[in-house]
């Protein structure tokens, strides 16, 4: 990743002041903070870019100042006497939004960066028209910087043309290759078209295949289910006329809601059933008899209680 290149501007002591432009000379970062170390200051400064300029408004520059600049590389800029307070006012007034107010350090600060910026003006709107011509402005910042560092303007636009004519023949072989390239992908395109094609056949007759599997199991469980009732049914039956032969339940004829037992109906709810064909436990179906009968001959029911009373006592 490329870093956007900056000028510093730096007023150290107790509380120091903190300036960052860019190369067009456009504020980026102004503060003032006390005990801030250098250590800090160069983290805060990396946030922004890669310095080429670091700058003090007074000379000689205080030691913080070149010690600054030397840990990033960069060319140290101060001007031959110390900026007077009135020159660094007009530059603040320069940057100040409408209500913004700076104090002494970050005023120091700013002032610095873009005297440093000034003396390089000239240079710089004459590299940005040059390369603007040339149609390459993207390398701005690379060509500023080696201006910055001492190379004459005409000798690295000198160079940036030739670098500029070798991208161009690049480019132009770059632009062959492709072309190869793409009439190769094109070939590779439809063989690579006609194995999709084939593989979505074989996927949906594999599909069709599965969607068969599926309604067969679903058939073969269907037809589980139904094997399962019936041996369930089965085994009831065979249980039911195992009991019907030891006299423990009674045999009827299912009619609508109801079951019949020789003349006795008795609701469905309270018997067995399979088909026309069902059953009630035999003690239940006495009861019934009996109750049937108190209500057909009182008298009869009474008396057959008594011998039955007489019949049990005599035993």
């Amino acid at each position: 990743m490329v870093s956007v290149k900056v000028i510093v501007g730096y007023d150290p002591g107790k509380t120091s002041g903190l300036a960052i432009l860019d190369l067009r000379g456009r504020l980026l970062h102004l503060s003032s903070q006390r005990d801030r170390g250098l250590e800090e200051v160069i983290r805060k400064v990396s946030e922004y870019g890669a310095p080429v300029i670091v700058a003090s408004d007074v000379s000689p520059p205080p030691k913080s100042v070149e010690k600054l600049a030397s840990s990033f590389g960069a060319r140290l800029m101060y001007p031959s006497s110390s900026l007077s307070v009135k020159e660094k006012e007009e530059v603040a007034r320069k940057f100040m939004f409408s209500g913004m107010k700076v104090d002494a350090h970050e005023r120091d600060a700013l002032a610095a960066a873009y005297w440093a910026y000034t003396q390089l003006s000239s240079k710089f709107r004459q590299i940005e028209r040059r390369l603007r011509d040339m149609g390459v402005e993207s390398r701005e910042e690379e060509v500023k910087a080696a201006v910055i560092r001492g190379r004459s303007v005409d000798q690295v636009l000198r160079e940036e043309t030739e670098r500029e004519k070798k991208r161009g023949r690049k480019r132009e072989r770059v632009k062959v290759v492709k072309v190869v390239e793409k009439v190769v992908d094109e070939k590779r395109l439809k063989e690579l078209e006609r194995e999709v094609e084939k593989l979505r056949s074989e996927f949906w007759r594999e599909v069709r295949k599965s969607e068969i599997v599926k309604e067969k199991e679903k058939l073969v469980e269907q037809l589980n289910r139904e094997i399962r009732y019936l041996r369930d049914t089965l085994d009831t039956l065979e249980e039911v006329l195992s009991r019907a032969a030891r006299g423990e339940v009674i045999l009827g004829v299912v009619e609508g809601d109801r079951c019949r037992f020789g003349e006795l109906q008795v609701p469905l709810d309270r018997c067995g059933k399979y088909g026309a064909v069902c059953w009630v436990e035999a003690d239940l179906l006495n009861r019934m008899l009996k109750e049937e009968a108190r209500k057909k001959d009182p008298d009869a029911w009474i008396r057959g209680l008594v011998e039955e009373y007489r019949r049990k006592k005599s035993l």
